[in-house]
């Protein structure tokens, strides 16, 4: 049940934590897509990562 707990919390969550950093990207007149760990889009398919 915590495997699945944790799972859940990461399949979702990272989705809207994303949001949320563009939020605050256009909220401080930057818009652009935020970046990951990376220096890379978040928004790009893993695939093309």
């Amino acid at each position: 049940m915590i495997i699945g707990t944790i799972w859940y919390a990461r399949k979702f969550g990272s989705p809207l934590i994303t949001i949320m950093k563009w939020i605050q990207n256009i909220g401080s007149v930057l818009c652009e897509q935020p970046l990951g760990l990376h220096n890379r889009p978040v928004m790009l398919n893993r695939k093309e990562n």
